[in-house]
């Protein structure tokens, strides 16, 4: 649940992007996955290819849906992985992996709040929030309040979720994890 500047959030642009990377010689993923988690084939190949088959998505107006592209594999028709933002307020994830601008979203936003737990869903058990080295300062301080916000309605909702922060910014890292 990231933003659109890494995947596309609605499926009108997912669509686009599945259009422009079947058309390219050289398909650049802008799904956000480059392998299948189980078998590690690539999700889009190196080269354009005139086989569908060869493409590990399926990007249509009202569907998106990611695969392996390897015919063996158990995950050949679908992965249970999800990264387009209608999708997942249409199917909700039991892991939420987000960076901290889409949880700044949820005060404007009404669809984010199946993540909470709705339609007989539970809510999910474990949220990952991205981009660690942004919370030692104003923003983690304003996100700590989105944290308890989070914490507090999926709690109210039977939920008792693990947050968790991520970063690929290791520069001082023990300084950033102390800072928090």
């Amino acid at each position: 649940w990231v933003g659109d500047g890494e995947t596309p959030n609605s499926l009108k642009k997912a669509r686009e992007f599945g259009l422009e990377i079947r058309e390219d010689r050289r398909p650049n993923n802008r799904f956000g996955l480059d392998r299948c988690p189980w078998c590690g084939t690539t999700i889009v190949p190196g080269a354009r290819s005139a086989r569908e088959s060869d493409y590990g998505f399926t990007a249509l107006d009202q569907e998106f849906r990611l695969r392996c592209p390897r015919p063996t594999c158990p995950f050949s028709d679908v992965l249970p992985v999800q990264v387009i933002d209608e999708m997942l307020y249409r199917e909700p994830p039991t892991i939420l992996m987000g960076t901290v601008d889409k949880f700044a979203r949820l005060a404007w936003i009404s669809d984010p709040g199946i993540f909470f737990g709705s339609d007989q869903r539970l809510p999910p058990g474990l949220i990952i929030q991205d981009e660690m080295h942004l919370l030692s300062g104003p923003l983690g301080t304003m996100f700590g309040m989105y944290e308890a916000g989070l914490d507090t309605v999926i709690r109210l909702r039977g939920g008792n979720p693990k947050i968790i922060a991520s970063t690929a910014t290791i520069r001082d890292a023990p300084g950033q994890t102390s800072g928090l």
